[in-house]
């Protein structure tokens, strides 16, 4: 072969050789280099908040599938994710309060959880689209789970409710009486005379059943004239007559 031959030959090769060789250069220095802030969410984080909303339900069936849902992920992987999820929510979003809930019901830092839960059951929700209802449910499950400190924020969010959290709030009362009628007298006597007189225009439409009802009342009936509680015993008497 001749040398100018070869020439043209190695010039061939050199150009089909260009190419392979500009793919393979490295990133240039100004693309990103957090990958956290390039690396795309977590496909379960959906499926998660999902689940999360599924078991603030008010729906009873839905609920428990939310719950079972939740479980799947393990206890301490599941409170990893809602911590990391809650972290990157915005301060007004109202998946900050179901995470919460949802925290609360693990166990995980229940008193900080409680008091973000509590949160939503204002006047003025600082969350956006969290209506009084749903919070006023979630404080409800948080009684029915055994936290009676609760009551005197549901008691105090008498003096705002309307509709549907009006309804909720009965339903709350209700099961707050029939359940522990001392805890409910006692904590209600030391409420202000008007949150007392707006509670006692909710239990009228209380969700007593007969027996139930004839049971709370007996209760009522024995406290005795000397006691602290007793004018708030007669008071809630006539409450629960006026719902007949």
């Amino acid at each position: 072969m001749t040398t100018e031959r070869m020439a043209v030959v190695i010039n061939l090769l050199l150009l089909a050789m260009l190419p392979l060789s500009c793919n393979s250069q490295v990133k240039p220095s100004s693309e990103p280099t957090d990958f956290n802030a390039t690396r795309p969410q977590n496909s379960s984080d959906k499926d998660i908040l999902e689940a999360v909303e599924t078991f603030a339900s008010s729906d009873t069936t839905a609920s428990t599938q939310g719950w079972q849902a939740l479980e799947s992920y393990g206890t301490q992987n599941l409170i990893d994710n809602l911590t990391r999820l809650y972290a990157s929510t915005s301060p007004d979003d109202y998946h900050r309060v179901l995470i919460a809930f949802t925290l609360c019901k693990l166990n995980y830092e229940y008193a900080v959880n409680r008091t973000i839960v509590l949160s939503a059951l204002t006047k003025q929700s600082p969350y956006e689209r969290f209506y009084g209802d749903w919070a006023a449910s979630l404080v409800h499950r948080l009684l029915l789970a055994g936290d009676e400190g609760v009551l005197p924020d549901l008691f105090a969010a008498a003096g705002w409710s309307d509709g549907a959290m009006s309804e909720e709030l009965s339903g709350a009362y209700s099961d707050a009486i029939k359940n522990d009628p001392q805890t409910f007298l006692r904590t209600l006597a030391s409420q202000s005379e008007n949150t007392r007189r707006r509670v006692y225009l909710l239990l009228k439409d209380n969700s007593l059943t007969k027996d139930e009802s004839k049971r709370v009342n007996t209760f009522l009936k024995a406290v005795p004239a000397a006691s602290e509680l007793h004018r708030t015993a007669m008071e809630t008497i006539q409450a629960l007559e006026g719902a007949r």
